[in-house]
């Protein structure tokens, strides 16, 4: 009977090169992770919607709305556009938005993020 000769050299340096490169791209993998999450919440913040960008996207809509109501026929006085102006800005750096006072309670008037300003009226 013939008997193979096992080289355990050779056996064991190739599981320890596998082994590294396992290692080195569990590493790699997690330094682009990192980067793509630092990347990400820069992108959020630095382009969340300024109180400018909300107020003029609101006055926006509502000049668009006014026209409409008055030309179906309802007061300006009826249509309380007096309240937009005090709009209250609020911001957690990656997202923003609007509120007005409405019945004593808050109402969201618009939300915004990465540069887009929604109003929800």
């Amino acid at each position: 009977m013939e008997q193979k000769i096992i080289n355990d050299d050779s056996d064991s340096r190739s599981k320890t090169e596998d082994i590294e490169k396992d290692v080195e791209s569990g590493w790699v993998g997690s330094l682009i992770f990192i980067v793509l999450v630092a990347v990400s919440i820069w992108v959020l913040v630095h382009f969340n919607p300024s109180k400018s960008m909300h107020q003029e996207k609101i006055n926006e809509v509502m000049k668009e709305q006014v026209a409409e109501m008055v030309f179906e026929g309802y007061s300006p006085d009826y249509l309380q556009i007096g309240k937009l102006g005090n709009a209250e800005y609020h911001s957690l750096g990656i997202c923003s938005w609007t509120t007005i006072r409405q019945g004593g309670r808050p109402a969201i008037c618009s939300i915004g993020i990465l540069g887009w300003v929604c109003p929800l009226f």
